[in-house]
């Protein structure tokens, strides 16, 4: 689905873009949400990327204990932590 995603904001498709995104958010796992993160960041999807850092937030100590941070490029894994709020140990 991230390969649509790309695709469909290369050609400005913004109906799939909003299908993929809807898609990738309903199947972010602890185990797969940074890949979505990465995913939504690289191409624009901004309520993706919303939606999977309020994911990471909610299900921090799962995320966590699936190694599921350690792809995340320094911006994003700041982004995530701030999204925890103070009290997130990640």
């Amino acid at each position: 689905l991230c390969e649509i995603l790309a695709t469909s904001e290369q050609y400005a498709m913004g109906g799939l873009k909003q299908l993929c995104s809807a898609q990738l958010l309903r199947r972010a796992t602890a185990a797969n949400v940074a890949s979505v993160l990465q995913c939504a960041d690289l191409h624009g999807a901004q309520k993706l990327k919303d939606g999977c850092l309020q994911f990471i937030a909610v299900q921090r100590h799962s995320v966590h204990a699936n190694g599921g941070l350690q792809a995340l490029s320094k911006e994003l894994l700041i982004e995530a932590f701030l999204k925890t709020g103070a009290d997130g140990c990640m």
